[in-house]
């Protein structure tokens, strides 16, 4: 743009920028000091060439963007609200991938998602990404039982989600959540994000939690400087079918569902 408006300054006058014609320009053949084998208007010409290039090539990249934007809105591509219940109708011929932003937080997440209609043997599956962490499981979740050597199906199931960063979190980074399934009649999942907020535990204080074999739930205890360095954690619950109790370093949790079993027994303390 500044060859461009040079140009117009230094080698053309008003009226010759609008109403001179080529031929007319070459008519008059001033010289150009240092080109002076050119006309105004060649030089005009010169001068804009990269001015125009610019304006061509920013125009392109516009266009590629939006053609981008475009291909994201059809691929099934969309923004998440977070404390919202979302509603998702899919089959095996689309999937949908949901980007959330959490900004400025220090929480982790709860993801849940349940469904009425999908089938064992076309579940969904959940796939959250953030950097370099992938979590993913099936809705429905299935598991085993070892009462009766079957499977018990989980319609309802949620996962905590963050980095192995939980001693010292930071700030909340984005990350996405994609749905997919190989059913061949649409199916509805629903899909609803919270900011956890009751992650972190503290000395001398009564929790209650409610937890299932498909939605497990993780906390994190640091001790304290001024106390020992022994801590005793009591559990406690009154349901007949087996409870486990995982503590392990401040790594975030490595449990895998596939090893917990549904029997009758008091509560289980690893």
């Amino acid at each position: 743009m500044a060859a461009w408006a040079t140009s117009a300054v230094f080698f053309l006058d008003n009226a010759t920028l609008w109403t001179v014609t080529p031929a007319e320009s070459r008519q008059w053949n001033q010289e150009c000091i240092v080109m002076n084998f050119y006309d105004k208007h060649d030089v005009w010409h010169l001068l804009s060439a990269p001015a125009l290039c610019k304006m061509a090539a920013f125009s392109l990249r516009c266009v590629i963007v939006g053609l981008f934007l475009v291909h994201c809105y059809a691929d099934g591509h969309q923004s998440g609200n977070f404390s919202q219940v979302m509603q998702f109708v899919l089959d095996s011929s689309n999937n949908t991938r949901i980007h959330f932003h959490p900004g400025h937080v220090k929480n982790l997440f709860k993801i849940i998602a349940w469904s009425t209609d999908a089938t064992p043997k076309d579940p969904v599956h959940v796939v959250v990404e953030q950097e370099t962490n992938i979590l993913s499981w099936t809705v429905p979740l299935i598991l085993p039982n070892s009462v009766n050597n079957t499977d018990n199906v989980y319609g309802n199931t949620s996962r905590i989600f963050c980095d192995n960063g939980v001693d010292h979190l930071g700030w909340a980074k984005n990350f996405t959540v994609t749905l997919s399934t190989a059913s061949p009649t649409n199916v509805t999942l629903y899909l609803l994000v919270k900011k956890d907020y009751h992650f972190n535990i503290t000395s001398r204080k009564e929790y209650t939690v409610s937890v299932s074999p498909s939605q497990p739930d993780y906390f994190f205890y640091r001790f304290s400087s001024n106390e020992t360095l022994t801590t005793v954690i009591k559990v406690n619950s009154n349901s007949e079918l087996c409870l486990s109790a995982s503590i392990q370093n401040n790594q975030f949790s490595t449990w895998k569902c596939r090893e917990v079993s549904t029997k009758r027994s008091p509560v289980k303390e690893d």
